[in-house]
């Protein structure tokens, strides 16, 4: 038996696909895609057994979206984050297997969001499912924003300066705000630059 919230990868004509055991139901496992942009589906157990023991589906390993941080650690910006959408579907998340269908999520998704959009709160319980369904999930992930001041060039990124300011202006300017009101897709042609 495959114990919940474990992830199963297997691959299809798309490629690799790594997905999370939410519930089980009989013989029925609400798996979602952790990577993907898609809600919980369900799945035959008895499919992915066949699959495991095929070899075909292999069981992951590495949690991807382990947080190690302690609960001191966490910036209070980022715990206001969290606790608010925790706070948002905590009341849904336990209604169980009702929170698994479609149908039955959009019920209760209208019937405990209050005050906050809807797609918000589908957006949370993706989320938190997608990410191993713990209140730390749901955290910010402000460290994949930005970086150092200088790593730009480190990171084969073109510095914005002035000078460069100075340039698309002037080529705007000369070839864009004039009496022939061509489009920029049209500018491009005409200037001889190929588009892929």
């Amino acid at each position: 038996m495959l114990p919940i919230n474990s992830i199963i990868l297997y691959e299809d004509e798309q490629g690799k696909n790594f997905e999370r055991l939410l519930y089980v139901y009989g013989d029925v496992g609400y798996f979602i895609d952790i990577y993907g942009n898609s809600m919980p589906r369900p799945k035959r157990m008895s499919n992915i057994q066949l699959g495991l023991d095929d070899g075909v589906t292999t069981i992951l390993d590495i949690e991807p979206f382990v947080i190690t941080l302690n609960e001191e650690d966490i910036l209070p910006k980022h715990r206001a984050i969290r606790d608010k959408a925790y706070n948002a579907i905590k009341n849904i998340i336990i209604i169980e297997p009702d929170i698994y269908l479609a149908t039955e999520r959009a019920k209760l998704v209208r019937e405990f969001a209050a005050g906050i959009h809807e797609t918000t709160v589908m957006r949370y319980l993706k989320r938190f499912w997608q990410r191993g369904m713990h209140k730390n999930a749901l955290l910010p992930d402000y460290y994949n924003c930005g970086g150092e001041q200088n790593s730009i060039l480190n990171n084969n990124a073109f510095p914005i300066t002035a000078e460069v300011v100075k340039i698309f202006n002037a080529a705007l300017n000369r070839f864009y705000y004039n009496s022939s009101k061509k489009t920029l897709t049209r500018l491009s042609l005409y200037n001889g630059v190929k588009r892929s």
